[in-house]
């Protein structure tokens, strides 16, 4: 699992698109994955787009929400899953 946060102040200058593309490069040639499975918040839409700038996809259901248990802190969050795969 890698999970990938930045600050407000880094937004807009590509750096999730380049970290999101490394690490998908380095599934592929490193640890020879076929799939991976992704998810951000709904409500950040930045996120989502960065995921399918590189090649995700909704897997038909777009959203799936958390059980209480699995959120720390606040409210239940809905997750949109996004899935990759080599072609």
């Amino acid at each position: 699992m890698i999970l990938v946060y930045i600050t407000a102040s880094f937004a807009g200058r590509g750096l999730m698109t380049a970290t999101l593309n490394l690490a998908l490069q380095f599934g592929i040639d490193v640890l020879n994955v076929h799939k991976v499975v992704s998810g951000c918040f709904m409500e950040n839409a930045a996120s989502k787009a960065v995921h399918i700038k590189a090649g995700f996809v909704s897997p038909g259901s777009d959203w799936v929400t958390l059980p209480p248990w699995r959120v720390q802190f606040g409210p239940r969050k809905e997750i949109c899953v996004l899935v990759w795969e080599k072609k």
